[in-house]
């Protein structure tokens, strides 16, 4: 069963964050394709340092433009956080486990990975400013490589 016609939600502050790297712009290209992309990712990371963040989110992409390959992983992590089996009928639980855990893992990615690139707009929203899109993309390579790398039993 597909999780379909949800609204995905992230931090109001990152949702310029989302955009700016799924877009095309004439200064840089796309370094992921879609948010579904991005989501997984900082899913991915929330989870593999145990960062899970309540906040009030807004509406950022339907969960049907998920592929099947980051459904599995969503549902594998909301699963495993809530050592409940019945979860995997519970869509809206699901999204609601997994959002947390990608606030969590974008806060990480702010700390590690994006600071030199963050800027704060007066609403509080945070951007990237980049004018070398290739040297974020290894920024971004490398981090997930250490991640990959680093001794599960630190």
């Amino acid at each position: 069963m597909s999780i379909s016609n949800i609204r995905v939600k992230v931090n109001k502050k990152y949702q310029g964050i989302y955009k700016e790297l799924t877009s095309e712009t004439s200064v840089h290209h796309k370094i992921f394709e879609q948010h579904g992309d991005l989501f997984t990712l900082c899913v991915c990371i929330g989870y593999k340092n145990n960062k899970s963040n309540e906040f009030k989110g807004m509406d950022l992409f339907w969960s049907h433009s998920l592929n099947k390959y980051q459904e599995t992983v969503i549902k594998t992590i909301a699963l495993k956080s809530s050592d409940n089996y019945e979860i995997i009928h519970d869509n809206d639980a699901i999204i609601d486990i997994v959002e947390g855990y990608a606030d969590g893992g974008m806060e990480i990615l702010l700390e590690e990975v994006f600071k030199e690139y963050v800027l704060e707009k007066d609403n509080g929203e945070l951007m990237l400013e980049f004018s070398n899109v290739n040297q974020l993309e290894k920024d971004i390579a490398m981090y997930v490589h250490g991640e990959l790398m680093r001794d599960p039993f630190e």
